[in-house]
């Protein structure tokens, strides 16, 4: 958490940013883990994106990428979007 986050005594937080992925057999505590791991990036002020796979998203791509994404999208307004006139920010 602190190399995606930033320690918090550091003062300024990094932001670099990554991945967090796990697989595993049913029943074992992925979901009760990444929702700690989402609390605890939460505290430290961390954008948290999730989503969740399986088979059947297998067979759509990109799937698993548009729930991640979209709701960030939907949450932001008209200046803050990519793609508008008033974006001043470029996505790519």
């Amino acid at each position: 958490m602190d190399e995606l986050c930033g320690t918090p005594d550091s003062g300024q937080p990094s932001r670099r940013g990554g991945v967090l992925t796990f697989a595993g057999s049913a029943g074992i505590g992925k979901t009760t883990l990444l929702a700690e791991a989402r609390r605890h990036a939460a505290e430290r002020h961390c954008t948290v994106l999730f989503a969740r796979g399986g088979e059947q998203e297998r067979q759509v791509p990109f799937h698993v990428m548009r729930q991640l994404i979209q709701p960030a999208f939907a949450a932001m307004t008209e200046d803050e979007a990519p793609g508008t006139a008033s974006s001043p920010r470029r996505w790519g």
